[in-house]
């Protein structure tokens, strides 16, 4: 269970709650978060951390009966909840009565949407026979779970090595992996199920978030306060990989790292690339360096 405030303070959450989030107590999650709503993903369907009105509220009125988020946990994993908002009223010691909210979150997706890995079973050719089950298209898939081995497809053609009597393995070119994408703001904006000008908005807003914080995880740095620095940079880091910003994504990656290593001279160094990667932002996401 989650409580809020009549005015959607966070005050705190429930042992479950931490255990799904990955944090070992509140202490744990405050070093990082301040709401447990700054964890809600943003995608069409979900209740998520709304901009120009409270997302408690809307939970509460909404029409809807499938009420469900979509969070980020601390291992970076992407966990669906379902959600239910409710009232309670508790009487203050100078007896004046106060209301706060209750959220209770719910791990009840379908059965047949988890896959138990302590219980393996393989099935018999009678088995696969027997089923008639559909199996998904890659675009269907709501979740990793969803996944199952039948649906991989391992191939093993020789004819990908066409010289294997070649050992100079560094120049083979068939063994060299693929870099990342460049960024494609359509492409992006599709995946995310956004359209095209709401993504460019979205990323117009989080270029400025950046400028603005890049300073203060500068100043934190130089101040010795990494605890500070990091909460922030595993925030823009989490928007930059959802963004598919990947240059910027792996440049937040080394400084979060060189500062829980507590080198300095690598921090000042990483840093100096995060700010860089940033100040290109405008024109890659322009595709004027694509």
């Amino acid at each position: 269970m989650l409580l809020y405030t009549q005015n959607g303070h966070f005050l705190g959450m429930g042992s479950q709650e931490l255990s799904w989030l990955g944090y070992e107590d509140m202490e744990d999650f405050r070093t990082y978060h301040s709401d447990v709503a700054d964890l809600f993903i943003q995608k069409p369907g979900y209740i998520s951390k709304f901009d120009t009105f409270s997302w408690i509220d809307y939970a509460r009125h909404s029409g809807t009966s499938n009420r469900r988020v979509l969070l980020h946990n601390k291992q970076g994993k992407c966990i669906e909840l379902s959600l239910h908002v409710d009232e309670i009223f508790l009487k203050n010691p100078d007896d004046a009565m106060q209301c706060y909210f209750t959220v209770e979150l719910k791990n009840d997706l379908p059965l047949e949407d988890t896959v138990c890995s302590s219980s393996l079973h393989v099935k018999t050719l009678c088995e696969e026979k027997a089923s008639n089950e559909t199996p998904l298209l890659p675009s269907e898939y709501s979740s990793i779970d969803q996944i199952k081995l039948d649906d991989i497809v391992f191939d093993s053609t020789m004819e990908s090595y066409p010289e294997d009597a070649h050992e100079d393995l560094l120049q083979d070119p068939t063994l060299c992996a693929s870099p990342e994408a460049p960024f494609n703001l359509h492409a992006t904006a599709q995946i995310l199920g956004l359209n095209a000008t709401m993504l460019h908005v979205l990323l117009d807003e989080y270029y400025h978030e950046l400028l603005t914080q890049s300073d203060a995880i500068a100043q934190w740095i130089l101040e010795g306060t990494s605890q500070k620095a990091l909460a922030e940079i595993l925030k823009l880091k989490s928007l930059a990989l959802q963004f598919r910003l990947y240059t910027l994504y792996h440049s937040f990656n080394a400084l979060q790292r060189s500062l829980e290593e507590k080198n300095q001279a690598v921090t000042q160094h990483h840093l100096a690339e995060v700010q860089d990667a940033i100040k290109a932002l405008p024109s890659i996401i322009e595709g004027k360096l694509l």
